[in-house]
């Protein structure tokens, strides 16, 4: 895409269709102006919402699906980083669209997803300091403007997960840990929090050779969880604590999203927020925590994600002497459908017993020119490979 277009145009007296830009999203939507123009309602300091109509929302790693239509919609006017206008009447308020020193420049400027180049116009002499720390308008129009990005999506060899500290009494019932996962609606979590992304139903990574699909045990299902949390005779006297590494804010969302989740089923989870080093020392090292929130990364071989699991060396306390034998064996065994038959079945008990809330594995979206060619990423370590990349 060699221009960036809106989907539609304005469609009627005192209305303008654009497309916005949040970090994940794109809403493709109607704003009522009446006689004002866009940029002065977006400038508005008596809101910090914007209020939309007939809204279209769409991904922006792949933004011809529409996930989404509603007829009215708020937007935060502080989350869009991006807005794309048919006119550039819209994008320059009326006192400064007839002031006659207006000076236009060419300008280049990089936001989530995309890179611009276009031209930028300034009132008087052009003072970048006063742009960047004196202009008190949110948005700065940018005309004539044109993509010079491309962006690429694949799987990463992240296992994001709720990890469950099966060492609790409570969480030592398997029907609870059930609950737990019938309780979650994976691929809204995903898109939500994680920017897109395949669920999984083990402790495996979605692209791993490795990797079984063992989704179908646990699909959404509130219901469910609500039924095995009353055989179980657990309620809202049960409190959970559920620790989240607050330097990584896609983890944050996740459980503020798993929090609202479970509190529907019946659950009461107090969401506590821990430096890294506590998270490390405390969660993983210590196991003093219920529920917590984390993405295992990838690894080379399988016996690196898995060794340890079924005894109480990992954070998780599930105790398994199967599934332990199992990976020790596999360990020790050549040839992939030798392995392979032993993971198979790790991860069918590890499936089965969930010690884990097994949401799913995230796409990576990688952002380059579209003159550079031939970037790839590592896939088990997520890293960057330069040695084929070329400039065109």
């Amino acid at each position: 895409m060699s221009k960036v277009h809106p989907i539609s145009q304005s469609t009627s007296p005192g209305r303008v269709t654009a497309d916005f830009f949040t970090d994940s999203h794109r809403f493709s939507a109607s704003v009522v102006v009446y006689k004002r123009r866009l940029i002065d309602v977006l400038g508005d300091k008596m809101t910090n919402y914007l209020d939309l109509v007939d809204v279209y929302v769409s991904r922006n790693n792949n933004p011809g699906d529409i996930v989404g239509t509603y007829q009215r919609g708020s937007l935060v006017k502080d989350e869009i980083n991006l807005i794309v206008l048919s006119s550039e009447t819209q994008a320059i308020s009326k006192q400064q669209f007839y002031t006659p020193n207006r000076v236009t420049l060419p300008i280049f400027v990089t936001v989530p997803f995309f890179e611009i180049k276009g031209q930028f116009q300034w009132m008087g002499d052009l003072d970048v300091k006063k742009i960047l720390t004196a202009e008190t308008q949110r948005f700065l129009p940018i005309l004539e403007a044109s993509q010079d990005v491309k962006i690429d999506k694949s799987m990463t060899a992240l296992i994001l997960v709720m990890s469950i500290n099966c060492s609790n009494p409570v969480l030592q019932d398997i029907r609870v840990r059930q609950a737990l996962n019938h309780a979650i609606d994976k691929q809204t979590v995903l898109d939500v929090a994680y920017g897109g992304g395949k669920p999984i139903g083990t402790f495996m990574d979605y692209s791993n050779a490795y990797y079984k699909d063992f989704t179908s045990l646990y699909p959404y299902d509130p219901e469910k969880a609500k039924k095995l949390l009353a055989d179980a005779g657990v309620g809202p006297d049960t409190v959970f604590e559920l620790f989240l590494p607050q330097n990584y804010e896609v983890h944050v969302k996740a459980g503020e999203m798993y929090q609202a989740m479970l509190t529907k089923v019946g659950l009461n989870v107090k969401i506590k927020l821990v430096d890294w080093s506590t998270w490390i020392s405390d969660v993983y090292r210590g196991g003093k925590y219920d529920l917590t929130v984390i993405g295992h990364t990838g690894k080379l071989d399988p016996d690196g994600t898995l060794g340890g699991y079924g005894t109480k060396s990992r954070y998780v306390k599930w105790i398994n002497p199967r599934a332990a034998e199992l990976i020790d064996q596999a360990r020790k065994v050549s040839g992939f459908e030798n392995r392979k038959r032993l993971y198979d079945e790790v991860l069918e008990i590890m499936a089965k017993e969930v010690p884990f809330m097994y949401l799913g594995s995230s796409y990576r979206h990688t952002a380059v020119r579209k003159n550079v060619s031939d970037f790839r990423m590592t896939p088990k370590l997520d890293t960057f490979d330069f040695r084929w990349t070329t400039k065109n």
